[in-house]
């Protein structure tokens, strides 16, 4: 099967960020997830608990009871330096089971409230792959396959969620139309009502097949943002 072209919604470095508490974003981003998406909210790929140590003006009280507490439920961890330079700054993590992902957001509502510090001070990820479903029949769209694409992960689409105290979401989505054409815009009206962001046009990308040498076989151009103002989340 030949390789097809496709749209991407390129999201932002450091993704898009949730208002609200983490409950309100877990609720509207599984929502999305249920509607219009293959992906099971319960059945992540990767789940991650984050606690980072204080730094600077942080408040230390709160931070070895917290590590204390979340060894006796998570068991092993690492800590690495997660910022270098002229200070190192240091967290804490788990790579927990997808099964753990409704303990990680007890132990996260446990802690509240939690302290104002310049980072953290404790996040849980949630990490999903998913294809865009039809929202009245709930099939997978044509043209996700893996044969249609010139490497198999640009089948998939990807949602990497962050809970805590600045809850974020990054969505990854490459869309099986090969324009944006009215029924990719048609489609994207649907999914917007869902989405718990709002989906900037300017960070639309239609990616064009080549033959040319190109570590990812495509050509990637912008999209015409006017064709799309009207789409909002």
């Amino acid at each position: 099967m030949s390789v097809e072209a496709f749209i991407a919604y390129d999201p932002p470095d450091g993704g898009q960020p949730l208002r609200g508490s983490p409950d309100d974003a877990w609720h509207r981003t599984t929502r999305f997830l249920q509607h219009c998406t293959t992906a099971r909210p319960d059945r992540p790929h990767s789940v991650k608990l984050t606690v980072y140590e204080p730094a600077g003006d942080d408040p230390p009280e709160w931070y070895r009871p917290t590590l204390a507490a979340a060894h006796d439920r998570f068991g092993r961890a690492e800590r690495r330096a997660w910022a270098t330079g002229v200070d190192e700054l240091y967290c804490t993590e788990w790579d927990l089971d997808a099964a753990h992902v409704g303990a990680a957001r007890t132990f996260l509502a446990e802690g509240e409230p939690w302290p104002r510090t310049a980072v953290g001070p404790a996040e849980v990820l949630v990490g999903y792959t998913f294809r865009w479903i039809d929202l009245e029949s709930g099939e997978p769209l044509a043209g996700q396959e893996p044969s249609r694409r010139a490497h198999p992960n640009q089948a998939e689409s990807t949602l990497l969620l962050g809970l805590g105290r600045r809850s974020w979401i990054m969505l990854l989505g490459r869309f099986p139309f090969q324009a944006a054409n009215a029924g990719f815009i048609t489609y994207l009206e649907q999914v917007a009502a869902y989405v718990p962001v709002r989906l900037s046009p300017v960070r639309f990308r239609h990616w064009i097949p080549t033959l040319r040498a190109s570590q990812t076989g495509y050509t990637v151009r912008r999209i015409d943002a006017g064709l799309l103002d009207g789409i909002s989340g």
